[in-house]
């Protein structure tokens, strides 16, 4: 039997977008991918996100939806997606529709030869201050890790499913990204990186640049990096 696939998608107030981004990946799973579910967590919505996906598990029965009551940031509804996955790889993707899952043939053509693939933004469709964000936080994660990464905090990511679940992940926030890839790169070195299209956010706001959110990265990368202790699943 083929090796299953779970797709995860963090969400957060994404109703411009929601139903675009599930419908897409749901009609590519089902044409290329025989073995997979889609995990998609919902972190507290205040918008219509919720009551979208309620409508459209009626019309893909393969997704799974899990809703946080709460805000609890994007890197703690990864760790739900990680948690719940069954699967043998788990793909986890952004669902804000800035990037396209058939880029996503040459990843899991390619996923036998590696331990994870990473994707890389070709051409980056944020505002200079975001873009401007991205290319700091990258380049000071490199200091850090065994390996440079081009693109660190892509929403664009395969793994196999045992590293991940090996991890005690403690980052809540965006820092994810950072955290998964220093635990794996001291163990795992054979990854792979992809270039990826991005695309123009048409709806929704992104709430990655904002002061709050840089100073818990800032933080728990400091945890990360001198294995203090933080809260855990």
């Amino acid at each position: 039997m083929e090796e299953g696939l779970t797709t995860i998608l963090p969400t957060y107030n994404e109703e411009a977008n929601i139903r675009y981004v599930v419908s897409d990946v749901i009609f590519y799973m089902r044409k290329y991918i025989n073995n997979f579910e889609v995990i998609i967590i919902n972190d507290g919505s205040s918008d219509a996100t919720l009551r979208i996906l309620n409508e459209i598990k009626i019309l893909y029965p393969e997704i799974e939806i899990v809703s946080h009551e709460r805000n609890k940031g994007y890197g703690y509804a990864i760790k739900t997606g990680i948690r719940l996955a069954q699967k043998e790889w788990i793909f986890i993707m952004d669902s804000d529709n800035q990037y396209r899952v058939n880029g996503f043939d040459a990843f899991w053509n390619n996923r036998q030869y590696y331990d994870f693939i990473l994707g890389y933004r070709l051409v980056r469709r944020d505002n200079i201050y975001r873009q401007w964000l991205g290319k700091i936080g990258t380049y000071i994660a490199n200091l850090f890790l065994n390996e440079p990464t081009k693109d660190l905090n892509c929403g664009f990511k395969l793994f196999r499913r045992r590293d991940l679940k090996n991890i005690t992940l403690i980052s809540t926030g965006g820092c994810i990204h950072f955290e998964i890839l220093f635990y794996l790169m001291k163990y795992k070195n054979k990854f792979f990186q992809l270039p990826v299209k991005h695309y123009r956010r048409n709806g929704g706001k992104a709430t990655g640049g904002s002061l709050k959110v840089i100073f818990k990265n800032i933080w728990e990368g400091i945890k990360i990096v001198f294995h203090k202790k933080a809260e855990v699943l």
